[in-house]
């Protein structure tokens, strides 16, 4: 049986602007905090909460508060410079936020999990939590995008009231008092947001209620000092990309269509640069703020500024998807069917595949521009990636070749460091020790159809769902134990924090460790479990959120 630090069960009602809620006695002092328009409202009442059926579980459990759309908005394009709704740009944001945040389900990403810092900060349905299962109510809906470590986040607030709209920009870490950075009344409000990797510097970028596509100012806010710098003005709003220190923006400026255009580069406390015209568009500013790759969709080229002058890297670009590493000094890219990497300062790109990538397995971190994902991954050497044949490659040590992993399977999992995999091919599960050289999988276990591959950061635990509903833990070696018999359609979760997998069947909420002896029910009536930074997050039939650390 656990210690039970904390247990929290909230139950919310409106009354006259309130929030109504029930702490048991042993949750320790947390707040919650509720914005109704412009009225702040903080209410602490303690009482005791009903038993769960099985053992207590640290948890913290929240109503369920609807979400920020899900960005399957169809909009229009005109070239590069098309001016789209702040609906569709932020809603795109929160899909790529919440992949992150949750980790989604999508099946063969790396969590990265190694990266979380233990002074994180999440969102999940409607709160604000951190990894002391404590939580801040928010209920506006918003955006939000987040930091390399999850240390810190940024996100957009949409005020409505009868006669106008505030669109607000708040910073929140891992204390959990956010702070207000500014608001606008003008137009669309806020076009795009990012945040330092560091989680130290903010940009985002304002409507002026100036002319359509030049219409936005750029801003950079320093946490530390609190201060925010106004870098630009007149903007062309969806133009701005940001270093991964937010100390130096590129952005396009003197709009006077498509054609007639400059792009400059723009460092916090500086002078601004041009540093090209006539329909360039950034992709990733580099080498800590100094350099450029950027687009000329007139010229369909993709160029690289080193700080003095242009570079061709590739020409025949057009409507193609970037993506960047981190450290945002290499660019992969697609053309005539193959696809290159570019590295800063390099004279020429590598080919990498003879064919089109489909997806890398990494996550993203957020996007730079409508199509270029900056991604996880510190380089894309020995970058795992899924072709349009759903076959496994791995981009070879140089960067000048793809080595091919696996020709079919059903899941995949990468431990968060990037060096080894596991991947179910069928009936079989395979091992891949180093994602180096010449990876070899080796058979490890066979079983029923492999529906499900579920393992923890360091891959030190591994888990499988067959075609039968079956979860089996596997060791390295091929041992394995049946834990449940019949899992419901729910993908499984292996809690970082705690070396628990979180399983739902029946429609209620288990956990185990290694063996079938340990499963033990957790919460009735389950129909949700995701991530949640290095815990899990989970929603009962009746619309409450849980936390599990």
């Amino acid at each position: 049986m656990r210690d039970t630090n904390e247990i929290m069960d909230t139950k919310m009602e409106e009354n006259g602007g309130e929030i109504n809620t029930e702490v048991s006695e042993n949750a320790g002092e947390n707040n919650l905090v509720t914005n109704e328009n412009d009225n702040s409202a903080e209410k602490e009442e303690v009482s005791q909460t009903e038993a769960i059926k099985a053992n207590p579980v640290e948890e913290h459990v929240v109503e369920k508060v609807e979400e920020p759309g899900d960005g399957n908005d169809e909009t229009s394009k005109k070239k590069f410079l098309s001016v789209k709704s702040i609906a569709v740009l932020l809603a795109a944001i929160v899909v790529v936020v919440l992949v992150v945040l949750l980790g989604g389900q999508t099946k063969g990403i790396n969590g990265d999990t190694y990266r979380i810092s233990s002074k994180a900060v999440g969102y999940a349905f409607g709160a604000l939590y951190n990894q002391k299962a404590e939580t801040k109510l928010w209920e506006e809906k918003g955006s939000y995008v987040q930091n390399f470590d999850r240390s810190a986040l940024v996100y957009v607030v949409v005020d409505k009231t009868d006669r106008k709209t505030e669109y607000e920009v708040w910073y929140a870490n891992n204390n959990l008092e956010p702070v207000k950075l500014d608001s606008v009344y003008s137009g669309d409000g806020v076009y795009q947001v990012n945040i330092s990797d560091d989680g130290k510097y903010v940009v985002y970028v304002l409507d002026n209620g100036g002319d359509k596509n030049q219409n936005a100012d750029v801003f950079i806010y320093d946490v530390v000092s609190g201060e925010s710098t106004k870098v630009a003005k007149d903007v062309h709003p969806y133009s701005v990309v940001a270093s991964p220190d937010c100390k130096t923006v590129a952005y396009i400026s003197d709009y006077e269509s498509d054609e007639d255009n400059k792009l400059y580069i723009c460092e916090l406390n500086k002078e601004a640069v041009k540093i090209a015209k006539d329909g360039c568009s950034a992709k990733a500013v580099t080498n800590n703020g100094k350099s450029v790759i950027y687009t000329n969709f007139v010229e369909d080229k993709l160029y690289y500024y080193n700080g003095k002058e242009s570079v061709k890297i590739a020409t025949d670009v057009n409507n193609n998807k970037f993506y960047i590493n981190c450290r945002e000094d290499e660019i992969v890219y697609v053309k005539d069917g193959k696809t290159y990497c570019y590295k800063a300062g390099a004279e020429e790109a590598s080919k990498v595949y003879s064919s089109k990538i489909n997806y890398f397995a990494c996550n993203t971190i957020n996007w730079c521009t409508e199509n270029v994902s900056r991604l996880s991954v510190d380089s894309f050497s020995d970058a795992v990636f899924v072709d349009y044949d759903y076959k496994i490659y791995m981009i070879a040590d140089k960067m000048d070749d793809a080595v091919k992993i696996a020709s079919s399977y059903e899941d995949f999992y990468i431990s968060s460091d990037g060096h080894s995999m596991v991947y179910g091919a069928k009936d079989e599960l395979y091992l891949v020790k180093k994602l180096t050289g010449t990876p070899e999988g080796e058979l490890i276990y066979s079983s029923e159809d492999i529906d499900s591959v579920i393992s923890n950061s360091n891959m030190s635990k591994i888990y499988i769902v067959n075609e039968d509903d079956e979860l089996i833990y596997v060791t390295k070696s091929g041992k394995h134990e049946m834990i449940s018999n019949d899992v419901d359609d729910i993908y499984p979760v292996l809690c970082e924090s705690n070396g628990k997998i979180y399983f739902v069947e029946d429609g209620d909420l288990y956990e185990a460790g290694t063996t079938k002896k340990s499963k033990t029910l957790v919460k009735s009536d389950v129909v949700e479990i995701k991530p949640a930074l290095t815990g899990i997050s989970y929603v009962t039939e009746e619309g409450n959120i849980g936390f599990i650390f």
